[in-house]
């Protein structure tokens, strides 16, 4: 059972990721009312020189994409998001759906002395801990950037948020099961839901100061705060 389980995750896994990757990747097949406008994220296209036919940062007109398009390119990168232009958004969905079965089929397949250890290793008061201290990075992070520089701006979140990727958001999602069993379904439901759209407003400010668009972070940051302030809200119920 396990390993059948654990190939339903990976598989709806990587669906999930090839449907995410296109939220922000329209196809250019589709009509220039669509595209017209947008930003890009990236630079577009190469010409014979390899230089980028359309540069990062430009606004869309109907010649750029016709350019893009004689170039043979399929997709490009924007920074504006629209489920209109999301051709993935299936996909992820799909891939979500299999990520929900699969962890609910791994927690049914799990043994009593699993999850009673679970429970002892784990406590609701570790999971507000881990919240907290991420809450905490956010707020140093959004009162230290309004005294630097885009370059330092963007290297302070790259490292302060990819820290707490890696090592307080596992924190804090490997107390679930001591959350489910302190607040019950329905209760942690609200409690994670708020903290994935906080992750993934993280992972967003992240994203932003790899591409060096700064003027984003402070407000992709507090949108963060807010998401996961509510996600302590629910936990705090508890």
């Amino acid at each position: 059972m396990k390993p059948l389980v654990n190939l339903l995750v990976i598989g709806s896994l990587v669906v999930a990721v090839l449907g995410a990757v296109t939220a922000y990747m329209p196809r250019l097949s589709l009509p220039d009312d669509q595209l017209v406008g947008l930003t890009l994220g990236s630079d577009a296209g190469k010409d014979q020189a390899g230089k980028p036919l359309v540069p990062a940062k430009s606004k869309l007109t109907a010649e750029h994409l016709a350019q893009l398009r004689d170039s043979g390119a399929k997709r490009i990168h924007v920074r504006e998001f629209s489920l209109a232009r999301w051709s993935g958004l299936w996909l992820f969905l799909a891939g979500t759906a299999g990520l929900i079965a699969g962890s609910v089929a791994a927690r049914r397949s799990r043994a009593p002395q699993a999850a009673a250890s679970q429970g002892r290793t784990a406590s609701v008061d570790d999971a507000r801990r881990s919240l907290s201290e991420i809450r905490a990075v956010i707020a140093d992070i959004r009162a230290t950037l309004q005294t630097m520089d885009a370059a330092g701006a963007s290297a302070i979140v790259l490292e302060r948020i990819g820290a707490a990727q890696r090592d307080l958001v596992p924190a804090f999602l490997n107390q679930r099961p001591a959350i489910a069993a302190a607040l019950g379904q329905a209760r942690t439901a609200q409690v994670m839901e708020r903290f994935a759209m906080g992750e993934r407003s993280m992972n967003r400010a992240w994203s932003a100061a790899a591409d060096g668009f700064t003027d984003e972070l402070d407000e992709t940051l507090s949108t963060a705060d807010e998401l996961l302030a509510q996600s302590a809200e629910h936990l705090a119920r508890g």
